[in-house]
């Protein structure tokens, strides 16, 4: 069987690469040539919310599969004891590394970063293209690295689920969960909060207390 291109998105399950996954999967997704998605399981990420974030992803897989969305599934697990380092860089070099072996030549690859990130991934995006842009030279093939939501803030990610109907159950944004619930106080549960407040929602994003009933809220 001869190689083919593909396009594949780096899904964490998170309402960014989500988004990416299913406006591909729904615009340019078929039986022929289905979207490829990557969930890259690593030691970076606390192990509640992995929980959390696989069971959103298994929720999406069977929204998306009522869709009758062509997609495939690939996890690749990177497991470890070492304490994860503060420089949050070293996450992106990770993904590079552990995933080049599963490129092929012509792949295009969607990676969800959106342009009110606070993690600093813009300051290096040069870098981090041309690492991966060399590991595919030495292997003698040629990748398409994309930002689809370079440009998107995090309002325009909430109004592309809500128009795509994605239930807020097959997401998970949340970095520490309480009692198996999103905290409502991290960055990304305040990201996402202030994201639907701006697009009308009825919620609360004081700072000083979590959001009551964080999950009955996100309502698109």
């Amino acid at each position: 069987m001869a190689y083919t291109s593909r396009n594949m998105v780096l899904w964490s399950g998170g309402a960014d690469s989500t988004v990416i996954l299913h406006d591909w999967a729904t615009q340019i997704g078929s039986e022929e040539w289905p979207i490829n998605a990557i969930t890259f399981e690593h030691y970076l990420v606390n192990k509640e919310q992995e929980k959390h974030q696989k069971a959103a992803r298994e929720r999406y897989k069977i929204f998306a599969k009522e869709r009758n969305l062509h997609i495939i599934y690939r996890n690749i697990s990177v497991k470890s004891n070492i304490e994860p380092p503060v420089d949050s860089g070293i996450q992106q070099v990770l993904w590079a590394c552990h995933m080049m072996p599963y490129f092929r030549n012509d792949d295009t690859i969607g990676f969800g970063y959106i342009n009110d990130d606070d993690c600093n991934f813009w300051h290096y995006k040069k870098e981090f293209v041309d690492m991966i842009n060399s590991y595919a030279k030495y292997r003698g093939i040629t990748l398409d690295v994309r930002f689809p939501l370079e440009f998107k803030k995090k309002i325009d990610i909430v109004y592309s689920l809500k128009n795509y109907g994605i239930p807020p159950d097959c997401i998970w944004t949340c970095e520490t969960p309480h009692k198996g619930k999103p905290c409502g106080i991290c960055h990304k549960c305040e990201d996402l909060a202030t994201a639907c407040l701006k697009a009308k929602q009825p919620i609360s994003t004081d700072k000083k207390k979590p959001i009551r009933n964080f999950s009955k809220t996100l309502h698109w």
